[in-house]
């Protein structure tokens, strides 16, 4: 007789310790439920993680005028992420100062990506940048420049400004880069020995680099003094 009392109480307990597991299991899966969910709109709520169907997604870089232009590179500041171009569509403009930044986009001739790093001074590229802040969004190395390389006794005329490779006959601005070694050299330096790559655009050269100093060039008028011009 005094069996079944503990045997209802055995019941008894076993049933409290199923709800009670029950209601954390339920307050768990409520709290993991909320948590996921919160997670989730945030997401669908953030432009950052919305989905594009594998589309590209365009970044907005700037807003306003944009230009574009055939420019030829006159120095290059890899630190600060610059560069100073002159326009080859009118050289006698000012110079441009231009940054370039993370969503710039930087190609070679044959369409493929760059660092500025990989830029030359005397490089000829299509630039399109917003007027206002003067931040580059493309720049592509052009296909119209034109370069020779390995060339020797070339005759440099700087009253008539003109370049003489062999029969044929080019023009210069003032603005032409000379270099050696990815620095800014002027005509004077260029009367020792010297093997020269051309890079111009047209009829006129905008570039002359110098990849080593053999042979002999042969200058006419050249300069004085160390302007450069």
């Amino acid at each position: 007789m005094d069996k079944k009392p503990k045997e209802k109480g055995k019941y008894s307990d076993i049933k409290k310790l199923v709800f009670v597991t029950g209601g954390i299991g339920a307050v768990v899966f409520l709290t993991m439920f909320l948590i996921v969910f919160s997670v989730f709109s945030n997401k669908s709520s953030n432009s950052n993680y919305k989905y594009n169907d594998g589309k590209s997604v365009d970044v907005k870089s700037e807003s306003g005028k944009k230009i574009n232009m055939l420019g030829l590179i006159q120095r290059i500041d890899t630190s600060k992420g610059e560069i100073i171009v002159t326009n080859l569509d009118n050289p006698t403009e000012q110079d441009v100062r231009l940054s370039l930044v993370n969503y710039t986009e930087i190609k070679d001739e044959y369409n493929e990506l760059m660092v500025i790093g990989e830029l030359e001074l005397g490089d000829i590229a299509d630039i399109k940048y917003a007027d206002e802040t003067k931040k580059v969004e493309e720049m592509k190395l052009s296909g119209k420049v034109w370069e020779t390389k390995n060339i020797k006794n070339i005759e440099i005329d700087q009253n008539k400004k003109t370049i003489k490779v062999k029969d044929k006959v080019y023009n210069f601005e003032n603005k032409i880069i000379k270099s050696y070694k990815g620095e800014k050299i002027v005509f004077s330096d260029l009367n020792t020995d010297a093997i020269v790559s051309l890079k111009g655009y047209g009829d006129n050269i905008w570039a002359i680099k110098v990849e080593k100093y053999y042979g002999y060039l042969t200058f006419i008028n050249f300069e004085k003094d160390r302007s450069g011009k």
